[in-house]
């Protein structure tokens, strides 16, 4: 099982990368990218606790929770981001010295559409901002899809319990 989705993973992402038209893509990809990192989820949790405060308190201790998570996988697991283990993939942004299993920006993206969602009742267009920011991390040689979904898992999951405590 697991040959087989390191096998899809590495076919995948080489699928992108050899697209020429996706790779001119490659700037505004980054941008979309910045939705999962802490440049971008911080303040915005800054700002929902100064709006909200049971919405920002959910928003920090899950994404709080969810980055303690990531961190100890990618210590556990050591995965090799692509541009390190595969032939012919570069990585467009910023090069991560970290391993690459699970996504924090997925696991980030993830956490905020499950806190928001309670509020502004958009459930689709929330997955669909995770999928796409998931997306991005693929098309930018950072992560394979496994560490994507691995991402979504573990935010969907603490910022559900999360959820659950503080409510």
């Amino acid at each position: 099982m697991i040959d087989l989705i390191v096998r899809f993973d590495q076919w995948f992402i080489l699928l992108i990368h050899r697209n020429a038209f996706l790779k001119r893509l490659d700037p505004i990809v980054y941008l979309i990218s910045i939705l999962g990192s802490s440049m971008f989820t911080f303040p915005f949790t800054m700002l929902c606790m100064y709006l909200n405060l049971r919405l920002g308190m959910e928003l920090f201790s899950s994404l709080a929770l969810c980055f303690f998570a990531v961190q100890f996988c990618k210590y556990k697991i050591q995965r090799w981001r692509p541009y390190h283990g595969m032939m012919g993939i570069e990585a467009y942004g910023k090069r991560e010295i970290e391993s690459s299993f699970p996504s924090g920006h997925s696991s980030a993206v993830v956490a905020m559409s499950v806190c928001l969602n309670p509020y502004l009742h958009l459930p689709f267009l929330l997955i669909l901002a995770a999928a796409i920011v998931g997306y991005t991390r693929i098309h930018l040689g950072h992560h394979y899809p496994s560490d994507v979904v691995g991402g979504m898992i573990v935010g969907a999951i603490l910022s559900t319990f999360v959820v659950f405590l503080l409510s």
